[in-house]
């Protein structure tokens, strides 16, 4: 809520309390109780990197119907973001996860298709990002 920039709630907070470098200023006597425990939960921790919460909450994918590949923090934190050059390239933002993985057993390819052929260091962010990808397993359920 506080760091996706596109959601309703990142607008109304940005437009209620400000920001201040990318985030909404989390200080004032005017902030709402709700958002005061919103900002010590995203703050508890060591470093700049650290998030309590996404550090300790996790969430079942199954084989990823209802997981989008791009938006959705999935593999730490949305590719969107972490690969945004590759996001702008892509034709198809909204696939799910199952829609993007094909393969079975150990074998897998993932169907991510381009506006454009990729240049070569697309081609090696590209590789990044299936290195990085194909270290999540699934859960391949009953069809």
């Amino acid at each position: 809520m506080c760091v996706e920039k596109d959601n309703l709630w990142y607008k109304a907070l940005k437009w209620k309390y400000g920001v201040i470098d990318g985030k909404i200023k989390m200080d004032g006597r005017m902030l709402s109780a709700w958002l005061r425990d919103i900002g010590r939960v995203e703050s508890v921790g060591v470093g700049d990197n650290f998030n309590w919460f996404e550090e300790h909450s996790s969430r079942e994918m199954g084989e990823g119907e209802e997981t989008s590949f791009w938006s959705d923090s999935w593999v730490g934190g949305p590719l969107k973001r972490r690969f945004e050059r590759l996001y702008l390239l892509s034709t198809n933002k909204e696939a799910s996860i199952a829609e993007k993985r094909r393969g079975t057993g150990g074998t897998r390819e993932w169907d991510v298709r381009w506006r454009r052929e990729l240049f070569e260091w697309e081609l090696e962010l590209l590789q990044v990002l299936v290195d990085e990808i194909d270290t999540v397993t699934f859960r391949i359920g009953n069809r």
